[in-house]
């Protein structure tokens, strides 16, 4: 009995030590990098708003009210989970258009977007107009962002009308915790033309990395594609 009491004290000791998780983000994001908090994600969902810095949004929106001139909308107009928001940030604004849920009878919706594969059973697809339409629209596509079983961290894609395309890959690693059977996606980071240009994390409440050096345009469309994966619903949720 005093041996089961000495390993439950151990167990007990052991828990009350342990440090909030925290990302473990690639070494280019600790420098020349705004690292922010985020704000509005736990909580009452109602009216919900996400910030973080001086980016903030719009409330959360279960659906969509533009019309269908829009090509993103034109193509997924009958998806049944929908989600959309303005994204407010220092230097510009965007719309922002998220499926947030596919179910297995609307995969072929996907068909021809982005050019991804649709040998998944889970994807979050969404689309960023530009308020000023200087830089047109952005389109990204995420599959599997629960993560799987195996070790692809490549995971999605955003892309403008000019060929610009910043590469999603999850995030599998905590710092000073073990990587075996990291399977789970705990965050996602962003990449162009080799570099990682910023990074969310959609632990707790959520911390978002911005690249200081990249253009305005692209910390908005990072911002918001950000936004958009803490505001998700998780594939485990029930239609």
């Amino acid at each position: 009995m005093k041996h089961i009491s000495t390993i439950l004290a151990l167990i007990f000791l052991s828990i009350l030590s342990c440090k909030v998780p925290t990302l473990l983000i690639s070494e280019n994001l600790k420098e020349n990098t705004t690292v922010l908090d985020v704000n509005g994600r736990q909580g009452w969902q109602f009216n919900q708003v996400i910030s973080f810095g001086d980016y903030v949004t719009s409330k959360i929106k279960k659906g969509w009210t533009r019309s269908t001139d829009f090509t993103f909308i034109a193509r997924f107009k009958n998806a049944n989970k929908k989600l959309s928001f303005a994204q407010f940030g220092p230097n510009g604004s965007a719309e922002v258009f998220c499926v947030s849920k596919f179910k297995s009878s609307e995969l072929d919706l996907l068909d021809g977007f982005l050019s991804v594969p649709l040998d998944y059973e889970n994807y979050f697809a969404g689309s960023i107009l530009m308020d000023d339409n200087a830089e047109g629209e952005w389109d990204f596509i995420i599959y599997n962002p629960e993560g799987d079983i195996t070790e692809e961290l490549k995971c999605g894609k955003i892309e403008d009308q000019k060929g610009n395309t910043i590469l999603i890959n999850g995030i599998r690693k905590l710092e000073n915790q073990s990587t075996l059977f990291a399977f789970e996606n705990y965050g996602f980071e962003f990449l162009y033309q080799g570099e990682v240009i910023g990074a969310v994390s959609t632990l707790n409440n959520g911390k978002v990395w911005i690249k200081n050096s990249i253009d305005y345009n692209f910390q908005l469309v990072i911002a918001s594609v950000s936004t958009s994966l803490l505001v998700r619903e998780n594939l485990k949720d029930s239609f």
